[in-house]
């Protein structure tokens, strides 16, 4: 299942996902709210293409350069977030 997420604060942030896999565990990620290029497949009638970002360390993220530090930071806002949550 994969289901997004969005800051209620700003719309305009970048969004956030969570994905259940079959096993029952849920991860957090970080994708773009609009596609952007380049175009790997031209026959899907989607413009560009949607990247999805799950957690690695800081330091890998780092190693990648801002684009994907900007990401982790968001996976980790994120996570923290979810740690404040009362059930």
């Amino acid at each position: 299942m994969l289901q997004g997420v969005r800051r209620q604060d700003d719309v305009d942030a970048e969004g956030g996902l969570q994905v259940t896999f079959s096993d029952g565990k849920t991860y957090i990620g970080s994708t773009h709210d609009v596609p952007h290029s380049p175009q790997h497949l031209s026959n899907n009638n989607f413009n560009g293409h949607l990247c999805v970002h799950f957690p690695i360390s800081m330091e890998k993220a780092q190693s990648i350069g801002p684009y994907a530090t900007s990401h982790q930071e968001a996976i980790n806002e994120g996570w923290a977030a979810t740690q404040k949550l009362k059930y």
